[in-house]
């Protein structure tokens, strides 16, 4: 009988050959103002504000975006670091503390850019670099951070998935 570890081995690693034959971008040269690679920037652009805003009025709402923007991998991979929701009822509870609290926060993204080649897998790395003010009992603080996403296709529903997630700085 298989331990723990190695079932769980065996299944993201199913997990991950899964997301490699649904990526259909293996076709994507990184070439500038590519139409295809501005709408993938913009994707991540979408996801980094989904991942980092944490207005009570929105919160809920782009933490329940992500389950369809990321891999199974990268969502429990960053549920793990403490950088989104576990559950829809741990966004309930951040959003009505975030409210109780006076909590606001303005994402701004300053660069979007392509730093090397598809991967082998089609796998598109995009970095977002921004920053973000965060506000809470009329105190404010910003901060910076560094979002590198390796993004690709799903060939079923043709959309843009998050296949991994490396944030550099937060």
């Amino acid at each position: 009988m298989p331990t723990k570890n190695k079932t769980y081995r065996l299944h993201r690693t199913l997990v991950l050959l899964g997301l490699l034959a649904m990526s259909g971008c293996s076709d994507i040269r990184l070439k500038p103002k590519d139409p295809e690679l501005l709408t993938l920037g913009k994707f991540a652009e979408q996801v980094t504000k989904h991942l980092l805003d944490m207005n009570p009025s929105t919160y809920q709402s782009y933490q329940a975006s992500l389950v369809e923007e990321l891999s199974p991998d990268a969502l429990t991979q960053l549920q793990a670091n403490g950088h989104c929701a576990k559950s829809v009822s741990d966004a309930i509870k951040v959003a009505k503390n975030a409210d109780k609290n006076g909590q606001r926060c303005i994402i701004q993204i300053e660069s979007t850019s392509f730093p090397a080649q598809a991967t082998s897998h089609g796998l598109v790395p995009i970095e977002v670099k921004g920053s973000s003010i965060k506000s809470e009992n009329y105190i404010s603080k910003g901060s910076s951070f560094d979002v590198l996403y390796f993004i690709g296709t799903n060939v079923k529903t043709k959309r843009p998935i998050v296949a991994s997630v490396e944030i550099k700085q937060l």
